[in-house]
């Protein structure tokens, strides 16, 4: 995916995976991140798959994100209990690079945290200076101007086919 070049912006949110529904699951999300991998896309969801916890489901998913160049960007605990933490809501995006700061935010009213992305507002262009000329007619003799154009030798001028060298040509023809 070309840097910066973002068309649309996608977001979809997933929720609350039971392990019963993970192959199908999994194979429908590899579409989505398929199908969205030319558009900024950002996933967010509780999969119930815990990023801290070496597993064969993590690593398929993982597998999964990395090949179409996306990545899970947050890396702090998002639940936690007296024995254990552990980070099951997360933020899947291919617009990490255009993400400022992503975190999680405790939460009193759940037993799950908030999950959070800021994105930069626009992306930097890669643009090159541009150097155009312009001719301004401000000041310009119509009378005298007309009478150039008349008297320019055309036939010679068509014969130069770089625009600026056929001007300049012109330009000298009056003078």
């Amino acid at each position: 995916m070309p840097e910066n070049h973002y068309m649309q912006r996608f977001l979809k949110t997933y929720q609350h995976m039971s392990n019963i529904f993970l192959n199908p699951f999994l194979k429908s999300f590899e579409i989505e991140l398929s199908n969205s991998k030319h558009q900024e896309s950002y996933y967010i969801s509780d999969l119930n798959i815990d990023f801290l916890k070496t597993s064969n489901t993590l690593y398929e998913l993982n597998t999964l994100i990395n090949n179409y160049g996306y990545e899970q960007i947050i890396k702090t605990p998002t639940r936690s209990c007296e024995t254990s933490e552990t980070l099951i809501d997360l933020i899947i995006t291919n617009g990490s690079k255009l993400c400022v700061k992503s975190g999680v935010l405790s939460c009193s009213i759940s037993d799950h945290d908030i999950v959070y992305t800021l994105r930069k507002l626009k992306a930097k262009c890669n643009r090159r200076n541009v150097t155009k000329e312009i001719r301004s007619f401000k000041n310009v003799d119509w009378k005298s101007f007309k009478k150039s154009l008349a008297s320019a030798p055309w036939w010679c001028l068509t014969l130069i086919p770089e625009i600026n060298v056929s001007y300049a040509a012109f330009r000298l023809s009056q003078s």
